[in-house]
């Protein structure tokens, strides 16, 4: 048995031998790379250890708050994980094929832009659009409690999702709100708007969102947006956030996904002119039971509106 197991030919024996080298090649490249691996996160914990020293050292030279401390340091080391992070989805990015990474990050965003009817419908009617927008639209952005996301009257960019944590919308009355939006009409253009006094006493009062919830979607419809109140960070968490330029440019190359989009931007335009009612980043405060049902949390619902045989938001 053991003399029929022998390599008698000089091709085995050279095979063999090519086999182990290999082997001993590969395993080396495997070790090399986990060896880089730590030593650039070792790398990064002492650059983030040094940033943390040096700002404490100052501190305590300069009689900084302890609560003020505890923030800044929190927010050095939130830093340091979302430059991780981001060192990650660019290794993915170009270690994957761009159909993987479409799937990879529609699996990983979609559950929460589809929340709004809107992205839902997308999903449903234009797959290949709305994984495009999840790919090349849609970024990750950290929060941590205390944080301004942004004050009324500041240019905005992007559309905000949240994906987890909880934050408060604030909304100020002002005599120039209430003016008439019939110079509005002509782009075809979309707001989220409040409907009612009880709607604006309770953005007055300050609006909790949460998981699912979004902010800021007027300036996905319009040239330019300004944020008509404060949003501000109860505690820790993220954001999926679409940047208007990239979302455009995205529903631009698919003329199917932007006839959709426009029709539904110009039916919502054409209610809110009649309606004549106040802007605002957020829509009306209500109990929604298919959001509560499906994430198990409460968000802000909208009216319906009837859009090419499907029901979507407004």
């Amino acid at each position: 048995m053991l003399k029929n197991m022998e390599m008698n030919l000089w091709q085995e024996q050279s095979l063999a031998v090519l086999a182990v080298v290999l082997a001993m090649i590969y395993s080396s490249v495997f070790i090399s790379s986990i060896t880089n691996l730590m030593l650039d996160m070792k790398r990064f914990r002492d650059k983030r250890n040094q940033k943390i020293t040096a700002f404490r050292e100052y501190a305590a030279r300069h009689g900084i708050s302890a609560t003020l401390s505890v923030r800044l340091t929190r927010y050095l080391e939130r830093e340091h994980d979302n430059k991780m992070q981001e060192q990650t989805e660019m290794e993915l990015q170009q270690a994957l094929p761009e159909d993987l990474l479409k799937e990879l990050f529609h699996e990983a965003r979609s559950p929460i832009l589809s929340a709004h009817g809107f992205f839902e419908y997308l999903c449903d009617k234009h797959r290949r659009v709305e994984r495009d927008l999840c790919l090349r639209a849609v970024s990750e952005a950290h929060f941590m409690a205390h944080d301004r996301i942004f004050t009324e009257g500041d240019t905005c960019s992007s559309m905000y999702f949240v994906s987890t944590g909880d934050l408060s919308y604030m909304f100020s009355q002002r005599p120039d709100r209430q003016r008439g939006l019939k110079h509005l009409a002509g782009p075809a253009k979309l707001w989220k708007y409040v409907r009612s006094a009880s709607s604006l006493n309770a953005l007055e009062a300050g609006v909790r969102i949460a998981r699912g919830d979004w902010s800021s979607e007027p300036v996905l419809w319009l040239t330019r947006w300004e944020h008509k109140g404060g949003l501000w960070a109860n505690s820790d968490g993220s954001f999926f956030v679409i940047r208007a330029d990239d979302f455009a440019k995205v529903l631009q190359d698919q003329k199917s996904a932007l006839i959709d989009a426009t029709i539904y931007a110009r039916g919502f335009l054409q209610n809110l002119v009649t309606q004549g009612e106040l802007l605002s980043d957020l829509a009306k405060p209500e109990e929604n039971t298919q959001a509560t049902n499906r994430f198990g949390f409460r968000r802000m619902g909208t009216k319906l509106f009837r859009f090419d045989g499907a029901v979507g938001p407004w």
